[in-house]
């Protein structure tokens, strides 16, 4: 008897085969569309990140723009080598402080690498504590006109690249960037009276990059691993230089609205249609009502562009001359129409010539600044608060009016500041009036705080510069005195250890006074400031200064306060509670609450 059993699984098996064969082709053929044809994540729109209430950089809005499905796969190694050449210059007026809560990226380039190396870039700087706020522009996009601007501007493009190889790829590539206050910047600055308060600031970067990628990527992770590397060197630089910055400069204190003006429309010049010059920003900011850059792209004619330009802002009244390309080969023209100024210049890094062999930018700013009468009113809101700061008030003098100017020490002599800056400014203007009597009794409140200031060196140079004008030593200013004690508020510890209490904010410093039973005295005095801040919460030093007619000793401890808080523009300020005593061994023991977490310090 015979069986078709055999033939029927035979066939059974063909069928599964060939099925197999199907699947495993689909499912080859789909890998090889994933390996090769998805593209990479990339941010292609602008993207805005804002500190949060949980104190984290997170974006402005989820739609981050980028690709929905990708397929970012590679099996290999990098070996890379990044040198980098940097330089910076900086400016700074009295006073000048540094404004650095917030800052933009612009990506000048839309090669994959680089918009790689952008996307590290702002990973990275995202990470910063200091900032508030950061904006991305991948190239095409600009910040919305009318605006206002960050205080910080980073750009990055690529000069030159070379790729080779397969399995080892490399790649060697030029990228140039900056950092500065502005969109680009000219080798040559001007600086009027009514400049705004903070540290005038522009570095240029130079990364050369040599790697060797041994291995395989699919099409959504190429340049993946170099963008990173290279987006990494960039962050690197940028924060060295903000490191350096912050810790030189005292970082900008909360301003009223008011040096912040309204922007105000540009004007339509005909250049830029002439030339097809492509705005890059145009915004207002800290004393500055717009400033508009554009970027004309190859431009061959270097000279004739420049006297197009010059000819038509003639024409409107404004005034310069054409100086053209200069001897050390970078073109520059410099215009002005009363507070308004138009510059032209290539960027500092390219040498230019009338007929250059390639064709390279030229870049026009046009910058609208604020008046000294509008800086008078902007203090005017300082000056008619209810708790004026008169050490911030005072170290913006120079954009007083005569008369705010006499009102402003007349409120400060009148409420006693708390700040070792405060009295010595005043002294300074008593001396100027040659009223050395009140000279004096400013004088001797100043140096009786600096003697338990946290930095008192900062201002022995300028008591003792007032000191030899009013013919008196030093030392004598710093003697303790019942009537100083009672201007300057520190009050005197009774014995028997009743405690005293007193409030303090960041930047400010309380101070006790005890007389010991010996003839003695001490003084210690504790003060408030601001280490780095995250949004969130911030660490803070607590600085004590313990001073008696031995000398001085300080120490300084550290404390990080979650709540509760109070905020200005964005900057979380706090205040802490002082308790102090006197004790058996005729010192003085102070207590510090900040949100009910006390810390008792025994002050010898």
């Amino acid at each position: 008897m015979s069986s078709n059993s055999d033939p029927v699984r035979n066939g059974r098996g063909r069928r599964f085969l060939r099925k197999l064969l199907i699947v495993t082709s689909l499912a080859a053929a789909g890998l090889l569309c994933l390996w090769n044809l998805l593209p990479p994540k990339t941010i292609d729109q602008p993207v805005v990140f804002v500190r949060n209430e949980q104190g984290e950089l997170a974006p402005f809005s989820e739609d981050r723009n980028e690709a929905g499905v990708t397929f970012d796969i590679y099996f290999g190694t990098l070996q890379s080598q990044n040198n980098s050449f940097s330089s910076s210059s900086s400016g700074s007026t009295d006073p000048s402080f540094f404004a650095g809560r917030s800052l933009a990226i612009f990506n000048l380039s839309d090669h994959l690498l680089m918009q790689r190396a952008g996307r590290e870039l702002l990973e990275q700087l995202t990470q910063d504590r200091e900032f508030e706020r950061v904006e991305y522009y991948p190239l095409g996009h600009s910040p919305e006109v009318g605006s206002q601007a960050t205080d910080l501007i980073v750009t990055l493009d690529i000069r030159s690249l070379e790729v080779s190889g397969w399995v080892s790829q490399k790649v060697d590539a030029s990228i140039v960037g900056s950092l500065g206050r502005s969109f680009s910047h000219t080798t040559t600055s001007y600086v009027t009276s009514a400049a705004p308060p903070i540290v005038r600031m522009n570095a240029d970067i130079e990364l050369t990059h040599h790697s060797t990628m041994r291995g395989v990527e699919s099409s959504a992770a190429k340049y993946k691993l170099q963008g990173k590397d290279i987006g990494g060197a960039l962050a690197k630089q940028v924060t060295d230089k903000l490191k350096s910055l912050r810790e030189e400069h005292e970082l900008l204190p909360a301003l009223p609205a008011g040096f912040y003006p309204q922007w105000r429309p540009t004007p339509e010049f005909d250049f830029v249609d002439e030339y097809g010059a492509e705005r890059m920003t145009s915004q207002h900011g800290l004393g500055f009502h717009n400033e508009t850059f554009w970027r004309i792209t190859g431009t061959e004619f270097i000279n004739a562009a420049l006297a197009s330009i010059h000819a038509e802002l003639l024409e409107r009244g404004w005034e310069g001359e054409l100086d053209a390309i200069n001897d050390s080969g970078y073109a520059y023209m410099r215009l002005t129409k009363d507070n308004l100024v138009l510059v032209a210049f290539t960027n500092p890094g390219m040498r230019a010539s009338p007929q250059p062999k390639e064709p390279i930018d030229l870049y026009v700013r046009y910058h609208d600044a604020m008046k000294m009468e509008e800086y008078y009113d902007a203090v005017e809101g300082l000056l008619g608060g209810a708790k004026p700061d008169f050490d911030l008030l005072l170290k913006l003098k120079r954009y007083t009016s005569p008369d705010q100017e006499q009102r402003l020490f007349e409120m400060v002599e009148m409420h006693a500041p708390r700040t070792t800056s405060a009295w010595i400014a005043l002294a300074d203007h008593y001396v100027s009036r040659k009223d050395n009597s009140k000279a004096e009794q400013a004088l001797r409140a100043g140096s009786l705080l600096n003697l338990v200031s946290n930095n008192s060196s900062a201002n022995d140079d300028e008591i003792e510069r007032l000191a030899n004008l009013l013919s008196l030593k030093v030392n004598d200013l710093q003697r303790p005195d019942i009537a100083v004690l009672s201007r300057l508020e520190i009050p005197i510890l009774p014995p028997g250890g009743v405690p005293l209490e007193r409030e303090v904010g960041v930047g400010e410093t309380a101070a006790f006074f005890f007389h010991k039973a010996t003839g003695g005295w001490v003084i210690a005095a504790v003060t408030l400031h601001r280490r780095w801040h995250n949004g969130s919460s911030s660490t803070y030093d607590l600085t004590e200064v313990l001073a008696s007619e031995n000398g001085r000793s300080s120490t300084r401890v550290s404390r990080n306060l979650k709540e509760p808080r109070r905020t200005t523009r964005g900057i979380d300020d706090w205040y802490v509670t002082l308790q102090a005593e006197s004790n058996d061994d005729e010192g003085i023991r102070v207590r510090v609450e900040a949100h009910k977490s006390p810390r008792t310090l025994e002050l010898q």
